[in-house]
């Protein structure tokens, strides 16, 4: 599970797992925003926050540049906003999400909890 999406679920108050399942029964962010009287902005910070302090971690163990997390910076709050209104899935069957990352893929192991940025430019 991805921070963001641990973070979206630590605003509602429940467990990563128990907003997977609420998603995958159909039920938006903002629909569970709604539901838990969650104000939804106080979402989107809580894991826009979350995603930048992942990326800022891995810019101080060197793993990363300062320019990969900018760029990544650009598109995460259109992103997460796209997200919790339902554009996109709970990561599963066919959703983008919130997972681990890309995966395997040609060019390396992807973005995930193994990702490797010696790969990046291949």
């Amino acid at each position: 599970m991805g921070v963001a999406h641990e973070a979206i679920a630590a605003a509602f108050g429940m467990t990563p797992e128990e907003l997977f399942a609420a998603q995958r029964a159909g039920k938006t962010i903002a629909q569970l925003a709604e539901e838990q009287g969650v104000d939804l902005e106080t979402v989107v910070a809580a894991a826009i926050g979350a995603h930048k302090d992942a990326l800022a971690a891995r810019v101080q163990a060197g793993e990363l540049t300062q320019a990969q997390p900018d760029q990544a910076q650009a598109r995460m709050e259109p992103r997460i906003r796209e997200h919790v209104v339902g554009l996109y899935g709970p990561g599963d069957r066919g959703g983008r999400g919130f997972g681990p990352g890309m995966g395997p893929g040609r060019r390396g192991p992807g973005m995930g909890p193994g990702f490797d940025p010696r790969w990046q430019d291949q």
